[in-house]
């Protein structure tokens, strides 16, 4: 009997460790990051973040340490906007995506953008207005977009099928839409 016993805690423990335990990456970790030192901005950042940190499939780096890797790095949010630097924050910061949230030049709509570090990817790409008293509800409203992308930061590079799109530019010489006009990071 007491064979037996061993016998099925052996086959147990086995059978265990052959399940394949759940990866630590197999949820995304995002960096949210506003692209200027705009107090407005960070709030929304925050709120952005408070949302995203309520989804279960999404970890979240904390603003502590985005802070502390941005000074050591002595880059300001602006240069965010530059590809090596968002590889090379992503990097120390151990993230596989960034939010990076920005103005328009106007202030009247807000860009949100989901960017892959290790190839600086845009995944997502997308602008909401910007209405000081409705933030939140515009934070609820991006959150699900964004962590509906994030899956798409941790797919395995011999199972990601990498496409290239050209930027879109304006071609109207008025300057009055330059503001919609959108490019890479």
């Amino acid at each position: 009997m007491k064979r037996w016993s061993i016998g099925l805690s052996i086959c147990i423990t086995l059978l265990l460790l052959s399940v394949p335990l759940e990866a630590s990456n197999e949820r995304p970790t995002l960096a949210v990051v506003s692209t200027s030192a705009d107090e407005a901005l960070g709030n929304f950042a925050s709120l952005i973040s408070v949302q995203l940190s309520q989804q279960k499939k999404i970890q979240l780096v904390d603003r502590r340490e985005i802070n502390k890797v941005l000074k050591e790095l002595s880059l300001s949010a602006a240069g965010l906007t530059k590809r090596e630097n968002i590889l090379q924050l992503g990097k120390l910061l151990r993230a596989d995506g960034l939010v990076l949230i920005s103005f328009s030049h106007n202030k009247k709509t807000i860009r949100v953008r989901l960017v892959d570090t290790r190839y600086g990817l845009r995944l997502l790409d997308t602008l909401a207005e910007w209405k000081k008293k409705e933030i939140e509800n515009t934070a609820k409203e991006l959150a699900p977009l964004i962590s509906g992308v994030s899956p798409k930061l941790i797919i395995t590079p011999k199972d990601a099928i990498l496409i290239g799109i050209l930027g879109i530019r304006n071609v109207d010489p008025s300057s009055h839409l330059n503001w919609l006009e959108l490019t890479l990071p």
